[in-house]
This record gives structure tokens, C-alpha cells and sequence, in this order.
């Protein structure tokens, strides 16, 4: 029974209770941890006039402190089947289970989002070079922009100082006068320091089509909604596949772009140390993988097994 202690004294209290008497406790049957205050709830068994068993109740608290932890599970087991049962999550899980171009852009995106795609450093001299890069020198696909963004404007940084060089040296040269016997020899050096520069353009003109790595994850996303709405999926299957394939020689050719213009501009010291700086994160393996079997998958040659469609369906 619920109750309101009205006062207490030396050998116990009094407890006006619910149903408007009073009953008297000993403080032996008090089982609060703290001595009995006037004015607060209490919860106890009226045995022949007297309360025992008495409890403080805090304020707020439900009359009943115990927890049916059966049907605590069971309620949580309903709520979980109900929304299992929903058409929605149904028609999403049953996907999920049986339709492996479901499952392997689950995968692509996942790598594209969280796994390292491309990694510059390591060692002594890589540590600190990846301290002064974005996100220390790990990219994930979605985080290509960045290493695009930075690359390129290391480019045309490298183009500008050539083009220094170049106007500088061929002031000088137009001082010696055209008939310096080192005339024919400068002027083809300016000819390839223009080049360089040239070339230097172009290739961060070239970096700027690496954005077409983020086709992978958009094109995995396309691939779940499409497959949800219940449209066919096999062409978008296969273009996520092939590039999702090609990301990985699209890195390595990248790297050895990066490994060309250095050796150039180095005249061939510098790139071996920028090759064993630069390495293809696990992302890019994932991908590999994950994009050859959806293109697999897309064109039929790769499926689930007989058993596992069966449970899915």
C-alpha cells in the first residue's frame, strides 16, 4: 500500500495511508538507508492495523520498483518483429540477403567512404611529408578532392617557376647577343624548360578528370534506389563494376605520372623516392575485387548460390 509518513518519533512513526487510516511502524521495519523523514512517500504492507515491510518511495518514482524482464524482451522482440514486418524493411532486407549486386555495391560504397584509397608516406621522411598533406596523406575515394585539388596546384606552382626560369634565361641570353657561340645550346635548353612547363599544364589539366572516381560511390548509391524500386540493375551494375575495377591501374598510372614529372624535374633523383612514397591504400583493393565480381554479376557470369536465394526469398 502507498502512504505518507505523518511523524516519526524514537521507537518508529505514523503513516497515514491511501485508504485514509493511519498504521504505526517500528523502526525495525523501517528498510530506507537513511532514518524516516515526516512528509515523505512510503510503500508498505498493513498487517493488523500496524504498517511493516515499509520503504521510502523517491519522489517520482513508480509505485512498483520491480522489472518484469520477460516482458521487457518480449515488448522489445514485438517492436523489432513489427518493424521487420514492415513492407519497407522487408522488401530492404530481403535485397540485402538475396541479391548479390546489392550486396557488392554495399561493399564499394563502404570502401569508397571509410577504406583508404591512396596513401603517401611512410618511413622517416614519409611521416613527414604526410604531416604536411591533407588528412595526412590517407585519401578515401570520397576524400579524392582534396589530394586532386593539392596535386594540381602543385603543378601549376612548378609550371610558374619555369616560366620564371625561362623568361629570366632568355633575358640573359638576348644580352649575350645571337652570335655567343652557346646560343644554339641555350635556346635548345629554353625549348625544353618550355616544354616542361607545357607539360606540367597539361597534366593538372589531367588530374582535374580524377574527379570521375566519385561516379563509384554515386553510381553504387543509383544501383541500391534502382534495385528498391524494384528496375532492372544490370547496366548500372556493370559501369559501377568497370570502374570501380579501374580505379586501381587508374592509381597506379597516376603514380606513375607523378613518378615521370618529378624524374623530369629532378633530372631522374627524385623518382624513385616519390614511388616508394606513394601506395594504393586498402580501398583500392576492396575495389578491385568488388568491382571485377560486379561486373561479373552484371552480365550473369557471377551469382548466388541456389541456397541462398531460396533463404532470401
Amino acid at each position: 500500500m502507498q502512504g505518507k509518513v505523518l511523524g516519526v518519533d524514537a521507537t518508529g512513526g505514523v503513516i497515514t495511508g491511501e485508504d485514509g487510516k493511519r498504521y504505526r511502524f517500528d523502526l525495525a521495519q523501517w528498510k530506507g538507508a537513511r532514518a524516516p523523514l515526516a512528509g515523505e512517500a512510503a510503500d508498505f504492507e498493513a498487517v493488523d492495523g500496524s504498517a511493516t515491510e515499509v520503504y521510502p518511495v523517491r519522489a517520482g518514482a513508480a509505485p512498483a520498483l520491480n522489472v518484469d524482464l520477460n516482458q521487457f524482451g518480449a515488448q522489445a522482440r514485438e517492436a523489432l518483429g513489427a518493424g521487420a514486418a514492415s513492407p519497407a524493411a522487408a522488401q530492404a532486407l530481403s535485397l540485402v540477403k538475396g541479391d548479390l549486386k546489392v550486396q557488392l555495391a554495399l561493399a564499394v560504397i563502404v570502401a569508397s567512404l571509410f577504406l583508404n584509397y591512396l596513401v603517401i608516406g611512410g618511413g622517416g621522411p614519409g611521416a613527414m611529408m604526410s604531416m604536411a598533406l591533407p588528412h595526412g596523406g590517407k585519401f578515401t575515394v570520397a576524400g579524392m578532392g582534396s589530394a586532386i585539388d593539392y596535386a594540381s596546384q602543385g603543378l601549376k606552382t612548378a609550371a610558374a617557376g619555369l616560366e620564371g626560369v625561362s623568361r629570366y634565361s632568355g633575358g640573359m641570353g638576348g644580352l649575350l647577343g645571337a652570335d655567343s657561340p652557346y646560343a644554339a645550346e641555350e635556346a635548345a635548353e629554353m625549348a625544353k624548360v618550355k616544354q616542361k612547363v607545357d607539360d606540367l599544364k597539361i597534366a593538372s589539366s589531367l588530374l582535374k578528370l580524377l574527379y570521375i572516381l566519385y561516379l563509384i560511390p554515386l553510381g553504387a548509391a543509383a544501383l541500391l534506389v534502382q534495385a528498391y524500386r524494384g528496375k532492372q540493375t544490370g547496366l548500372i551494375a556493370l559501369g559501377v563494376g568497370v570502374l570501380s575495377a579501374a580505379a586501381f591501374p587508374l592509381l597506379l598510372f597516376g603514380k606513375s605520372g607523378v613518378v615521370a614529372t618529378v624524374d623530369s624535374m629532378t633530372g631522374g633523383m627524385g623518382g624513385p623516392v616519390v614511388a616508394n612514397l606513394i601506395h594504393a591504400g586498402l580501398g583500392a583493393y576492396v575495389l578491385l575485387v568488388a568491382g571485377v565480381a560486379l561486373a561479373a554479376a552484371a552480365v550473369g557470369l557471377l551469382r548466388l548460390p541456389a541456397a541462398l536465394q531460396r533463404a532470401a526469398a
